[in-house]
């Protein structure tokens, strides 16, 4: 199983029986689905995309980063806490800007 898979698998059963907030008619598993294929559609790389399937999975189940790192690698967790932290915390507009332009450039194509 690549990575992608592995990572689509291990979304979709840590947010087994859970919502969407904004739409209580569809499973929360959507979302990560969701921008897991934006991720792809724009070419980037495998780590990426399985990071776009795991990135609510810290903040919204009962794993931790410790059990991300036993299944996946330390991209792939850079990558989520990442995420997660960047939504912790606010920031002025031109820090955010300056933050989203730093976190952006992480991501690497595929080539």
């Amino acid at each position: 199983m690549n990575i992608k898979d592995k990572a689509k698998e291990f979304a979709i059963n840590a947010h087994k029986g859970q919502i969407r907030k904004s739409d209580k008619e569809k499973p929360m598993i959507i979302h990560p689905i969701n921008v897991a294929d934006i991720l792809s559609e724009y070419g980037f790389d495998d780590n990426v995309v399985a990071a776009g399937y795991l990135h609510d999975v810290i903040e919204d189940t009962k794993y931790t980063k410790e059990d991300l790192l036993k299944v996946f690698n330390e991209d792939i967790l850079s990558l989520v806490l990442g995420d997660t932290e960047k939504r912790q915390k606010k920031f002025k507009l031109g820090r955010e800007k300056n933050r989203n332009y730093k976190y952006c450039k992480r991501f690497r194509f595929k080539t």
